[in-house]
């Protein structure tokens, strides 16, 4: 019995530092990897919310020339929740009742931030109090706002719409 208790004492050494130098080596690789990885999806929602505001805008333009017979507008808002939304709706400015709902689209969640800028420079967050209305005109597709850009960002990236009110055309600004 004595000499299998001193041969478990002799193979019980422990840890040695080459092994846990590795482990921690394993552990750093690991917390890079994932930290990287979240990073990309986070930049990845910015990237895809400009997407569909760029979608969307064009969309509303398109039907504004094509086939609207009446105004047709697109609203940014954000809801209670904190998600974000672009719709396009046809019908009186600002009337949601008498206006028909002509597409929604889910831009993203709380984690982004939606600012849109004016040619004086001021800008506007769109916040659940606070919607961005983009509204048409039948004969040139042109927009009624003085608006510049729109911003959609998160806490490491900023991806920027380049507004054109003459033509209501959009440019994605990397």
């Amino acid at each position: 019995m004595r000499s299998f208790m001193k041969s478990l004492k002799k193979e019980n050494k422990g840890f040695s530092l080459l092994e846990l130098i590795v482990i921690v080596l394993i552990i750093g690789i690991l917390s890079t990897t994932t930290l990287v990885a979240v990073s990309n999806m986070y930049n990845a929602r910015v990237t895809a919310a400009r997407n569909r505001v760029v979608s969307l805008l064009s969309n509303a333009r398109t039907v504004t020339i094509a086939k609207a017979d009446d105004t047709i507008w697109f609203e940014i808002s954000k809801d209670s929740d904190g998600d974000y939304y672009g719709t396009i709706y046809e019908g009186t400015k600002y009337d949601y009742t008498a206006s028909k709902k002509l597409s929604e689209d889910k831009l993203g969640n709380d984690r982004l931030t939606i600012k849109v800028k004016n040619a004086d420079g001021t800008s506007k967050e769109v916040d659940s109090s606070n919607s961005v209305i983009f509204d048409f005109v039948k004969s040139t597709g042109a927009l009624d706002e003085d608006y510049t850009d729109v911003e959609i960002s998160n806490n490491s990236k900023t991806s920027n719409i380049i507004v054109i009110n003459e033509t209501g055309r959009c440019i994605r600004d990397e």
